[in-house]
């Protein structure tokens, strides 16, 4: 039995010793299976990690490829462009060098006909003209003429000449403008009213009436009427026109002489009124 416990102690002991050897073995074989693992591992992240870098290079030698060939693009894109901008500057050059041909023999066509027009119309103004001239020799401008009722009369050539409400040197100056014109070169026209009067009243040293002779104004007329008493004023009014249509102008004797005002002209049937000074 002693001998028999002895054995069986001593299988005991083999068995642990055993059981230890293959738990070392099965340690070593885990540490090795561990690391061949973790070896494993390392070699897909490594394999992994070159893709990825195999994978980008490709893509950014794409996008390389892609952007070169949209720059590419690009050019032809442009180059189509300006040669189609050449080709429509070209045609529009075309076109403008044919207006400017036609509108060149328009032009000529026009010219010729306008100077035969002119040519013409030069003719037959000159005609007239001489016609005009044959008449005017033979005409007397020396006229005594009547104003109607409406303020106008008939002067020969020119026709009717409207008077009312127009000065002396005004109707003077439209005579010899329309004879100017038409008839005479340079022509000289003087107008005596004959029974014109206009009268002068107020505080002047001799009132009255008195006939028109030549160019009259305020001026003048309050020199005829021997001027201004020491009771009148430099504030004169004209009156104008019959009693419905009377018009009174209002001037200043001194203003007159120092220039800031104009000169009033003297009409048939006017009346100049010097106003008393107010002390």
């Amino acid at each position: 039995a002693q001998h028999r416990r002895h054995e069986e102690t001593q299988r005991q002991a083999e068995a642990e010793a055993r059981l230890a050897k293959e738990k070392q073995e099965a340690q070593r074989n885990a540490a090795l299976a561990k690391k061949e693992a973790e070896e494993e591992h390392r070699r897909q992240q490594e394999e992994l990690a070159r893709r990825n870098r195999e994978e980008q290079r490709e893509a950014e030698r794409k996008v390389q490829e892609a952007k070169r060939q949209a720059e590419a693009e690009a050019r032809l894109a442009k180059a189509e462009e300006a040669q189609h901008r050449r080709h429509e500057e070209t045609q529009r050059q075309a076109e403008a060098e044919a207006r400017l041909a036609k509108e060149k023999q328009e032009a000529q066509r026009n010219a010729a006909l306008a100077k035969k027009e002119a040519e013409a119309r030069l003719n037959k103004e000159k005609a007239a003209l001489e016609r005009k001239l044959a008449l005017a020799s033979n005409t007397d401008l020396n006229k005594k003429v009547q104003v109607a009722e409406d303020g106008s009369f008939e002067f020969p050539l020119i026709g009717p000449v409207h008077a009312a409400g127009h000065s002396l040197q005004e109707i003077q100056q439209e005579i010899q403008d329309r004879l100017n014109r038409e008839y005479l070169v340079n022509p000289q026209v003087s107008i005596r009213p004959t029974n014109a009067k206009f009268s002068v009243l107020g505080e002047v040293s001799r009132p009255g009436s008195y006939l028109i002779e030549g160019a009259m104004d305020v001026l003048t007329a309050i020199s005829l009427a021997g001027g201004i008493t020491k009771f009148g004023s430099s504030r004169v009014d004209v009156i104008r026109g019959e009693e419905e249509e009377k018009v009174t102008i209002r001037t200043n004797v001194d203003a007159i002489i120092k220039g800031s005002e104009p000169n009033v002209d003297i009409m048939p049937h006017d009346t100049v009124y010097v106003r008393r000074r107010i002390f």
